[in-house]
């Protein structure tokens, strides 16, 4: 287990233990870093399993439907299930992502999958579900907003007037809705500074 993965682990224990994500543990990752490996520790002490094994078969299912949903992106854009079957398989020839699939947890892994299903939407035109997802994955790992902004404007550009106008405003209130979410949490639980300072600055 590297340094990474325990800081992960941990601060999933800390949230489950009633200590708001940042409060416990510093780390430079978004909150959802924390709560994703808390669920798997609150669903693995309800059966009675190893905190540690929890989080990595939850992660493990994460990964699952990253490369199922990479699978439905490459087959939306190429209109083709040959195409899908090829990126998922590709996929799955990543060693990196294989090894944090199987020894997480990394914030890579949630990330992964909730940026794919931004693109995904932004291939159907969901621009909501596009903004939504886009802010899951930046409540990851911030970095990747920047990216799955990019692919958004990048298609809302080449709308016409009214629809470019319409998908722009589902857009940004689909990725305002969750990071509001956030902002409304760590107020309620008194670590609104500690959220800023982690997450932005």
């Amino acid at each position: 287990m590297t340094r990474d993965q325990a800081i992960y682990a941990y601060a999933g224990q800390q949230v489950v233990e009633g200590v708001p994500p940042y409060v416990g543990i510093l780390n430079r990752a978004g909150p959802l870093s924390h709560l994703i490996p808390a669920l798997g520790v609150a669903v693995g002490r309800v059966g009675g399993f190893d905190d540690l094994l929890s989080i990595r078969v939850l992660f493990m299912l994460i990964a699952a439907g990253g490369v199922c949903a990479t699978y439905a992106l490459a087959r939306q854009l190429f209109a083709s299930r040959l195409a899908g079957l090829v990126a998922a398989a590709a996929f799955l020839s990543f060693y990196g992502f294989i090894r944090l699939a199987t020894f997480g947890p990394r914030d890579k892994t949630p990330m992964v999958l909730f940026l794919v299903c931004a693109l995904l939407a932004v291939a159907k035109r969901w621009w909501f579900v596009s903004g939504v997802s886009l802010s899951l994955a930046t409540l990851v790992w911030q970095p990747v907003f920047f990216l799955g902004l990019a692919a958004a404007l990048t298609t809302i550009v080449a709308l016409r007037p009214p629809d470019r106008r319409r998908a722009l405003v589902r857009f940004v209130v689909g990725g305002m809705v969750p990071a509001a979410a956030f902002v409304v949490y760590f107020g309620l639980v008194g670590a609104l500074r500690e959220f800023v300072d982690a997450f932005l600055l």
